[in-house]
C-alpha cells in the first residue's frame, strides 16, 4: 500500500496548532490560489457592496482551511501544554 503523500506536514507541538509550509508544489499551488482570489474576488466584488466581498472572502478562507485539512499531515492528539 502506497504511504499517503501530504501537502502540508503538521507543527510541532510546541508551536501550537495547526500545518506548516507546504512540501510539494500541490500546497504552493493552493496558496497561491488562495491569494489570487482574496486580492481578486473583491476588487471584482466592489460593485456589489461590502457585504458580497466580506461574504465572498469568509467563503474562499474556509474553502482554504477545509483544503489543507484534507491534505495535510493528520493532528495528532495533544497531552502537552
Amino acid at each position: 500500500m502506497k504511504t499517503p503523500r501530504y501537502w502540508f506536514p503538521v507543527r510541532p507541538a510546541s508551536r501550537g496548532w495547526g500545518w506548516g509550509l507546504p512540501l510539494v508544489w500541490q500546497g504552493w499551488a493552493v496558496y497561491a490560489g488562495f491569494f489570487a482570489a482574496l486580492i481578486g474576488g473583491p476588487i471584482l466584488l466592489a460593485p456589489y457592496g461590502q457585504l458580497a466581498t466580506i461574504v465572498y472572502s469568509c467563503l474562499v478562507a474556509a474553502i482554504f482551511v477545509a483544503l489543507v485539512a484534507w491534505k495535510g499531515e493528520p493532528q495528532h492528539q495533544r497531552t502537552d501544554t
